[in-house]
């Protein structure tokens, strides 16, 4: 998906936030970060749960719940209020956003709301966003930047917030399996994201933006449908030619974004 990486460049120096974000990812004497490397294969041998802001998240917050002592809970930095609000305390939440803006997902929040949680956060994420979390953080390297300072604990990035949550979750942690709630690819009800994670402090702009960026279109999905709101799925049954498409097979409501990331997903897994 290179338009949004054109345009993200146009709006954001991506340097400028690698360099402000040195000092919180190398730490000093006084202050030692979490080391990514350290954290290298920490979840080994355990059930991982990757948690987006799909809607179809506010059906599983009772589930996450119940299972939060029993897996690792990595969540989007957008959820985080949500789940604390719930009762769950993820033990990782990722930002990768490069705008400063975004740093309202984690306004308010103090260090005892914060304790239990590592934040990680890409290397070029707005140093807003990691300057206002309070708790502990580690820094999830890319490759260039890696390479350039002879680092191997660094992660695949991706188009979306999701894909770095994953390669986090493989590549470091390395739990298994590597299960994904609420990152959907595609609308399971009549809206983009779960209820409680699209921050009224973003800027309208950038809100207009992001609906934009949510233009639908109709794609195959092989199920049921069961967990799809109705207005959100069809079943198209084909005659002639031959041709004749299962009623197993529907339509699912998605959008060209959810479309790339999900072909992203398929290549990283």
């Amino acid at each position: 998906d290179t338009t949004s990486g054109m345009w993200l460049n146009q709006q954001v120096n991506p340097m400028q936030n690698l360099m402000f974000n040195m000092p919180s990812a190398l730490g000093c004497e006084h202050e030692r970060p979490i080391e990514c490397g350290s954290l290298k294969d920490s979840a080994k041998g355990k059930p991982v749960i990757v948690i987006g802001a799909g809607p179809s998240l506010e059906d599983a917050i009772p589930h996450l719940k119940r299972l939060q002592d029993k897996c690792i809970l990595i969540c989007v930095g957008r959820v985080f209020k949500m789940l604390k609000a719930a009762g769950i305390t993820p033990h990782y939440t990722v930002s990768v956003e490069m705008f400063d803006w975004d740093a309202a997902i984690f306004d308010g929040l103090s260090l005892e709301d914060c304790k239990g949680t590592v934040l990680g956060y890409a290397s070029v994420c707005s140093p807003a966003t990691v300057k206002v979390w309070k708790g502990r953080k580690t820094c999830l390297w890319d490759i260039e930047t890696a390479k350039l300072m002879k680092r191997t604990d660094y992660i695949l990035g991706g188009n979306s917030v999701a894909h770095h949550m994953l390669n986090f979750a493989a590549q470091i942690l390395g739990g298994e399996p590597i299960i994904l709630v609420g990152i959907d690819l595609a609308y399971t009800k009549p809206q983009t994201h779960a209820e409680g994670s699209f921050h009224e402090a973003w800027p309208d702009e950038i809100k207009k933006k992001e609906q934009e960026y949510q233009q639908e279109l109709w794609v195959p999905c092989t199920g049921q449908g069961d967990s799809f709101h109705p207005e959100c799925h069809r079943t198209p049954v084909l005659f002639g030619g031959g041709a004749f498409v299962p009623s197993r097979v529907i339509e699912v409501r998605a959008s060209y974004a959810y479309e790339n990331f999900g072909t992203l997903f398929t290549v990283l897994i």
